[in-house]
């Protein structure tokens, strides 16, 4: 897990995103199916690691109770807790 004020993550109008939790895609996945993370304890964005930056691929969250939601493109999730 990296925090997103530790790398550079631009949503999409190119904003510079300074909050939440940069958790790799398995990663994420693995803790949903282990049920360590529900929808009540949060949610996120898809996000898609560039060459110098991560770029959020949408503004709609993405929840533990809906992992097929998640684009093929994404490679993380940026977490934000309750």
């Amino acid at each position: 897990m990296i925090n997103a004020e530790d790398v550079e993550i631009y949503d999409t109008h190119g904003t510079r995103i300074m909050w939440g939790d940069l958790i790799p895609l398995k990663e994420w996945l693995d803790c949903v199916s282990n049920r360590l993370f529900i929808d009540y304890d949060g949610m996120g964005h898809a996000v898609q690691k560039q060459e110098k930056f991560y770029r959020i691929l949408s503004q709609q969250y993405v929840y533990p109770s809906s992992p097929a939601n998640i684009p093929a493109e994404a490679t993380h999730i940026l977490w934000f807790n309750r």
